[in-house]
């Protein structure tokens, strides 16, 4: 009976969700005037047409549980629970409004071919989308982040790089999204929401001495993102991207140096922050924030940001080859934004992971990657989106169902296994997921331990003021598996000296890494400093090291047999502070007497 209950609960909120507005049916000539201006917006003739009036959706929902509230009065539920029940639905309904879902009034779409597949290219889809709203001005963040006005697109199209495979440019308003979380909340009469946003930001402007909204404010704007593919020296594909943001008063900026002040590892300038990268770090690898005029640009690499101003300077990138002059046909040149997806991202994708793994098949649909070039138009009575691409909207449809399903499905997937890795050791039954031979394998599975065994390690400190286990090896890691993770997560799928625990201790004889104790995320912070690692040959001339960051990277040490050797050579590549280099050399001495590990 409770999950009857539970269940109407759901399906009173679904239908809030999907009824929330306040639109109503038509008479038959308001449908037959709707429908003959919806058309206008779009073409005839092609695989995809398609013209619904959302009010009859509305009205057909509100029938179908147009009972609902009579039958959850005669559901068991507590005053409470009842009390619950209203706050959810009014909370959705608030939500919806805030959204402006209910001020549409229409949907219409078409596709029609604008070019026969040739020369090995796929047919060419023209697809247009209306989004209506009628006399009434769209209300809500839907209608706010697509665009309040048009504006010449050309100058953000410049930049683009003639080797562009993803971009776009759209309008973000972060400070708009907090005002109607803030009014969603005041409307919905909930006193410790309304406290919680309070406090966050009064503790906001607490620690970094400026209002939570002088942020939001600095970064609300107009949004680029560009993603280019490349080949290194050695013929490998890589890819690299930029995402230029507002930046009218300079805060994120100023926030981004503070909170990287005292770091050896950054080098921050007056408008631009850069970072000292371990030796292990891919060529094309070498972060930075700048900020360029009134914009903050954040690049995977400075050839990026080079390329895109080349581009703007000389006019001949993206918007002089033939992909551009085939997907730009018949497309506005005026929009509130605009979005590129070449086929040639998969192709550049799969490259760069197999190069990542040799031996790993990435059996990505590559021969069936499509092109997507969309413009997004603010009018008066709604928005435009046209787009040219491989796809048509039947396609396209079956393409945004995947989007939501494949999530689903890996959302469950990750949820199964945080719940092994929190689970009890002794409830768990036999390993299900057989083990490669493979070493490329082992390294994998090695390595998703080292990111758990971090995620732990931070947990820990954020609950002990940043101070993170005192005993080294098993013996400090242990305070993981007495919090409830999993003592599968500390044994190397490449150690077969080493078993599985079948109690909930941790000791040296079941745990195939090694662990620097004593350390605090406070004191002793650095990205690169080393917190736990493979047993030295453990992966032959490979050690997998997790550093303080959360991030783990293998280190080719050749001849390296000792932690003290290791830490030498991170040192080399490091440069550690010398008080932190002290504590990692006198830790390395303990753990080598402790395991018997031979001097070098």
């Amino acid at each position: 009976m409770v999950k009857k209950a539970k269940m109407a609960v759901m399906a009173s909120a679904l239908a809030l969700l999907l009824s929330g507005g306040v639109l109503s049916a038509q008479t038959p000539t308001q449908d037959a005037a709707t429908f003959k201006y919806l058309s206008g917006k779009i073409d005839q003739g092609g695989p995809y047409y398609s013209i619904i009036q959302t009010p009859y959706v509305y009205e057909s929902i509100r029938r179908s549980y147009a009972g609902l509230q009579t039958q959850m009065a005669l559901m068991p539920f507590s005053p409470p629970q009842k009390a619950q029940a209203a706050m959810v639905m009014t909370a959705i309904k608030d939500v919806v409004h805030a959204l402006g879902v209910d001020s549409i009034r229409g949907i219409a779409g078409s596709s029609v071919v604008m070019e026969e597949g040739k020369n090995g290219l796929l047919p060419l889809f023209h697809n247009r989308s209306f989004l209506y709203h009628g006399d009434q001005a769209g209300q809500g963040l839907l209608w706010d982040l697509l665009g309040n006005k048009n504006r010449p697109l050309q100058s953000d199209l410049e930049k683009l790089p003639a080797n562009t495979v993803a971009a776009s440019c759209w309008r973000m308003s972060p400070v708009l999204i907090w005002q109607k979380v803030q009014e969603v909340v005041g409307a919905s009469n909930q006193p410790m929401a309304a406290a919680m946003l309070k406090g966050f930001e009064d503790q906001f402007q607490k620690e970094n001495k400026v209002p939570f909204k002088q942020l939001l404010e600095d970064i609300s704007g107009d949004w680029l993102l560009i993603v280019i593919d490349g080949k290194d020296a050695d013929g490998k594909v890589f890819m690299q991207g930029m995402l230029s943001v507002p930046a009218h008063n300079g805060t994120t900026f100023q926030l981004l140096k503070n909170s990287f002040a005292g770091n050896p590892s950054v080098v921050a300038g007056q408008n631009e922050i850069s970072f000292k990268l371990p030796q292990e770090i891919p060529p094309w690898v070498n972060p930075v924030f700048r900020v360029v005029g009134d914009r903050l640009v954040v690049a995977s690499h400075p050839d990026i940001l080079a390329a895109s101003a080349k581009a703007a300077a000389e006019k001949n990138g993206w918007i002089k080859t033939d992909d551009y002059r085939r997907l730009s046909q018949r497309l506005p040149g005026e929009g509130s934004g605009f979005s590129f997806l070449s086929r040639r991202y998969l192709a550049a994708y799969s490259a760069m992971m197999g190069g990542f793994m040799p031996t790993m098949k990435f059996n990505l649909p590559v021969t069936e990657a499509k092109d997507i070039f969309s413009v997004f138009s603010r009018e008066k009575d709604g928005v435009a989106i046209t787009m040219n691409s491989n796809m048509d909207l039947n396609e396209i449809a079956m393409a945004k169902l995947n989007l939501v399903a494949i999530p689903i499905v890996a959302g469950m997937v990750a949820s199964y296994c945080r719940y092994q890795m929190r689970m009890p050791s002794q409830t768990v039954g036999p390993q299900a997921i057989q083990m490669s031979d493979n070493s490329d394998i082992q390294q994998i599975q090695c390595t998703s331990n080292l990111r758990r065994i971090g995620m732990g390690l931070m947990s820990f400190a954020r609950q002990h003021q940043g101070v993170l286990p005192a005993a080294d090896n098993a013996a400090g890691l242990d305070a993981l598996v007495k919090d409830g993770y999993n003592v599968r997560i500390f044994v190397c799928p490449s150690d077969d000296d080493v078993e599985v625990s079948k109690n909930k201790t941790l000791t040296d004889a079941n745990c195939s890494y090694i662990y620097i104790g004593g350390l605090s995320t406070k004191g002793d912070f650095n990205p690169m400093c080393p917190l736990v690692f493979d047993v030295p040959g453990a992966h032959g001339d490979v050690i997998n090291v997790l550093y303080m960051d959360g991030h783990v990277m293998p280190l080719k040490a050749p001849g390296i047999t000792t932690c003290a050797a290791l830490i030498k050579q991170l040192d080399q590549t490091n440069h550690y502070p010398p008080k932190l280099l002290e504590k990692l050399q006198a830790a390395a001495k303990r753990i080598d007497a402790q395991m018997g590990l031979g001097e070098e």
